[in-house]
């Protein structure tokens, strides 16, 4: 186990490769909501659809909170080297729920391309905002 502490150092890097994408999702998707670029549905029913962005929102950050929770517990390696097997445990822990609940935020936001996909292709009144 003399490999531990590389190992939870490349944990580490790659916790902060997810929140630093977490980062630029949640500031990609607040812009196109914030954006005039694509066309909204006038109605209501389909702007339902944007509310798929809140669970996704909260997926992120909580993913980023996860990483911050990490880099802490990684902290506490270097100060205490002799609690890395105890802290390792839930570093890993800590790193797979981070990762998943990245992947729950991006299930939502494609959940939303498809569901604005498949209006824009089918419905008339998003596609005559393309026709001006």
């Amino acid at each position: 186990m003399s490999d531990l502490p590389a190992i939870l150092k490349e944990v580490l890097d790659s916790s902060t490769v997810i929140s630093g994408w977490a980062v630029a999702i949640g500031g990609a998707t607040a812009a196109m909501i914030i954006g005039t670029s694509h066309n909204r549905p006038d109605s209501w029913t389909l702007r339902l659809l944007y509310l798929l962005f809140l669970p996704g929102w909260a997926g992120l950050a909580y993913s980023i909170f996860l990483g911050n929770q990490l880099v802490g517990r990684y902290l506490a390696t270097r100060f205490n080297p002799s609690s890395i097997n105890a802290i390792s445990e839930k570093i890993n822990n800590l790193y797979a729920d981070q990762r998943f609940y990245l992947l729950c935020s991006l299930a939502f936001f494609g959940a939303w391309l498809i569901g604005y996909t498949l209006a824009w292709i089918f419905l008339k009144q998003l596609r005559a905002g393309d026709k001006q």
